[in-house]
């Protein structure tokens, strides 16, 4: 196996091993797993194991109270996060979002089915936050203190292969404030029970890498793992007589979008094939190109024969692509420079907690992409795999991020974010002894995903005084972060050098295709320790002021900014730089904790909030990252001191909401957001005049005296299209207005519907001054699973029927089994006095 692929050019003198202090990065890669169940690097034999679990809240005795028949089972499926329907409480912790922790219990009987000699079973964990032991039969399997890795165990030694076996998980949330934002708790991730022959392929043990591409042909490694032995029997002898096989062979086979076969490849194992690598060459003529506009994906079927018998297969869906990094021209995808307009996300959806379906994730990135988005860090640990596999299919570059510290923590906020005395609880308590197993899992699940262009190692781990420090920070220019200067009694920052070093020498090892990031918050204390040093590219959170003198100064640093404000100006530092790739916004959606004081329970730092409602900083963000013609219309009180144009430079576009009620005479400013030239405004039908659009803030304003009516605004597009926007002064609440909509069915998940409650005037538009609750009823062919209505203020529990309307809305959503489906849901939706069924909505629900 070939390990060295990226190339680094070295703009002045020489490369000096793996890393020098600047270079050119080439890349090329790859493919995603997409197994008979998509989600996961498993091999086609690879059941859900989600169904039928047994759930107790609270500490037992392992050797007493499991089979106490007076201990409490509650009987539920898989995902589960038992910290989301619990009471917000103001006894817990800000950083995640003011819900508890504590200790679960999980088990679950089932029974194998054995069909052949020496199979072995595995079992599989998609994510488990934290702290899990896992025993069968009453046999410890193992502990992984990390919530956010993927991890599997062996079964077959402790298997009763003719009667009922126990699988029991303890999971050890107990210290609730371990995190700066929410993360759930429990079996929160799909399980899955593998079986295996007794050789086999194992769990992530096929890579596939676009080796070279030259002119109209593009070479494949495919390197397949061996374990194992076999028992040899004569279900699988030549001769029938339980002699040794004399051909193992893996067969890999290339198929198009369409299925056709487009080249088979067939390599011999040694005698037994025993614990060995196997790699093979593809050939690929005309490769059609995976790229954000059309990500095509080829698929690799790879499967293990003995005597000519299939005993083993997995499905690899393939992206051909090129990814360049350039320090003077920036990045570069299938050699086409491009812009990376990237945003920030965390594994939560507001009542879903963080047991997130994938549909949903699915609608969240369409909303993404309509609004200009190309690019995901995935903040700031391993997420689902399915969520890759889903920027695989939609079309967006990843940066996959592994820690938010490493041997020391971090501040936890427990009053309010940076309020009161912080907690420092976390997984530094057991980095020094897992980060290694932690790293390799995570780059060996996800290192096949086309759509994965860097490997993170960690975020803000240079926060200044959190907890390292350096004299450096007594000099120069900073942010307000590091107002506090140099404290001499903090750990020293010196080790951010070599720890930095020997995560990015583990990360080259396992995977030499994809440069190596981090998101840096003090990026001179980071060049003074060594630790920028230790990176092919360096990520700047909220530092695009230092993007000119670094350039200078580093002439080979390859940068971009990995974390950065709303505002108009940190996007123009990257228009108006070459060599800055592009920015990643804090954040994609709000998100449960990080959050202030309370009753707050989340961030609204998204372009989105919870409920999937697209907030004023996306329309924003649409007019300057879409080439979409677009035109947005809000507007807010005029504020005794600034204006609006001082607040759309403090980066206040939350405040231009899509509402016109105001008291006669008030003063107002309205906010339009395009990507056209000029807009005319009108009230009333009487025009206020053209303006045309503000170079340093990308926004029109005018101030409006308020008077009742129908607000619009006309935009010129530039091919003289005119896109319209208005809006109207609404009445008293009349009447509730329902719409259902599926979400597009993903593998291993049931149908989800969801459910768009306003309450509307007699006319029909939105009151958004509507308060109060509104009660969600599933009478048949459904459950309701969630309803969030966005509000972080809302301190409600996510776990009943009712919850308050935000901006006169609210989201409920609906689970259907297969087999539900087929048959009328009843909806019944109530608000006040009025009453709103929905009977049936069959013809919704196919």
């Amino acid at each position: 196996m070939i390990k060295q692929i990226f190339i680094l050019k070295k703009m002045h003198g020489k490369i000096k091993g793996q890393k020098c202090d600047g270079f050119k990065l080439v890349c090329t890669l790859f493919g995603c797993l997409l197994t008979g169940l998509v989600f996961g690097q498993l091999p086609a034999d690879a059941k859900l194991f989600n169904n039928g679990w047994s759930f107790h809240k609270g500490n037992l005795d392992i050797n007493k109270d499991i089979i106490n028949t007076k201990v409490s089972w509650q009987q539920i499926d898989l995902p589960n996060d038992w910290s989301i329907k619990a009471p917000f409480s103001k006894k817990f912790a800000s950083a995640t979002g003011y819900l508890p922790g504590g200790i679960g219990w999980y088990k679950k009987s089932f029974s194998v089915n054995q069909q052949g000699l020496g199979e072995k079973f595995f079992i599989y964990f998609g994510g488990v936050y934290k702290n899990s032991t896992v025993w069968l039969n009453g046999h410890l399997l193992g502990k992984r203190p990390n919530g956010f890795v993927s991890f599997f165990y062996e079964l077959t030694p402790f298997l009763k292969k003719d009667g009922r076996n126990e699988l029991l998980v303890k999971v050890d949330h107990s210290d609730f404030a371990d995190c700066r934002w929410y993360t759930g708790s429990g079996i929160y991730r799909n399980v899955y029970l593998v079986k295996t022959p007794g050789l086999h392929i194992p769990v992530w043990g096929v890579q596939v890498e676009t080796r070279t591409i030259q002119r109209d042909r593009a070479i494949l490694n495919v390197n397949t793992e061996i374990k194992g032995t076999l028992k040899y029997s004569a279900s699988v002898s030549a001769k029938g007589r339980g002699s040794r096989p004399s051909d193992i062979r893996i067969v890999n086979k290339l198929l198009d979008s369409a299925g056709r076969i487009l080249q088979v490849k067939e390599s011999i194992c040694t005698a037994n094939g025993e614990n060995q690598t196997i790699g093979d060459r593809l050939i690929v003529n005309h490769p059609v190109f995976w790229s954000i506009e059309h990500p095509y994906l080829y698929t690799l079927v790879t499967n293990l024969l003995v005597n000519g018998r299939e005993v083993e297969s997995y499905k690899t869906a393939v992206g051909i692509r090129t990814i360049f990094f350039d320090s003077d021209k920036g990045f570069f995808l299938n050699g086409k420079n491009l812009k990376l307009k990237g945003v920030c996300l965390h594994d939560d959806a507001g009542s879903f907690g963080t047991a997130v379906p994938m549909a949903l994730w699915r609608e969240r990135l369409l909303l993404l992409k309509e609004a200009g988005c190309n690019a995901i860090r995935m903040t700031h640990n391993p997420h689902a795999t399915g969520l890759y596999d889903l920027c695989d299919r939609l079309g967006f570059l990843v940066i996959d991020e592994a820690f938010d510290e490493w041997e020391l923590g971090k501040h936890k906020w427990i009053a309010g974010w940076n309020k009161g005395v912080p907690g420092t609880d976390g997984y530094h308590r057991d980095f020094r002894a897992w980060w290694q197993q932690d790293l390799t899992d995570m780059i060996q699940r996800d290192r096949n995903h086309p759509s994965i262009i860097m490997w993170s190692i960690g975020n803000e781990i240079d926060y200044p005084n959190d907890p390292y420090s350096d004299p450096v920070l007594d000099q120069g220019h900073y942010p307000q972060i590091y107002g506090s200067g140099y404290m001499k009694e903090d750990p020293s920052a010196q080790a951010l050098g070599r720890i930095s070093r020997q995560l990015s020498a583990l990360t080259h090892k396992l995977d030499s295709s994809r440069p190596v990031t981090a998101g840096l918050a003090a990026v001179m204390v980071s060049d003074k320790v060594g630790y920028t040093n230790a990176l092919d590219i360096a990520g700047y959170n909220y530092q695009e002021y230092r993007y000119d003198k670094d350039h200078l100064s580093f002439p080979n640093r390859i940068i971009y900014g990995s974390e950065n404000s709303h505002g108009y100006a940190a996007w123009r530092a990257v228009t108006e730089h070459a060599f800055v790739m592009g920015q990643f916004l804090w954040t994609g959606f709000d998100y449960l904790g990080e959050a202030g004081r309370w009753p707050d329970h989340g961030n609204e730092a998204g372009l989105i909030d919870m409920a999937n409602y697209k907030k004023p900083e996306f329309y924003f963000r649409k007019s300057i990252w879409s080439d979409q013609p677009m035109v947005y219309l809000g507007t807010s009180r005029v504020r005794e001191r600034g204006g609006p144009v001082a607040d759309l430079k403090n980066s206040r576009h939350g405040m231009a909401r899509p509402c016109w009620n105001y008291s006669n005479g008030d003063l107002i400013n309205v906010y339009c957001y395009t990507n056209c030239l000029s807009a005319v405004l009108y009230l009333n039908g009487v025009s206020l005049g053209r303006k045309f659009q503000n170079d340093s803030t990308h926004v029109i304003c005018w101030q409006v005296p308020y008077q009742k009516g129908n607000l619009t605004v006309n935009a010129l597009a530039r091919d003289n299209q005119t896109l319209t926007d208005s809006l109207i002064t609404f009445g008293a609440p009349d009447h509730i207005v329902v719409k259902t909509h599926p979400l597009i069915k993903q593998p291993d998940e049931p149908h989800y519907y969801a459910v768009d409650i306003r309450i509307a005037d007699i006319a029909g538009h939105t009151v958004e001054s509507a308060q109060g609750e509104v009660s969600v009823r599933i009478t048949s062919g459904g459950k309701l699973v969630g309803l969030e209505n966005g509000n972080v203020r809302d301190s409600l529990s996510y776990g009943g029927h009712s919850r308050s309307l935000y901006h006169g809305r609210l989201r409920a959503y609906i689970a259907c089994q297969k087999g539900q489906t087929t048959s009328p849901v009843q909806i019944t939706v109530q608000y006040a006095d009025t009453i709103h069924k929905l009977m049936p909505v069959r013809n919704l629900l196919k």
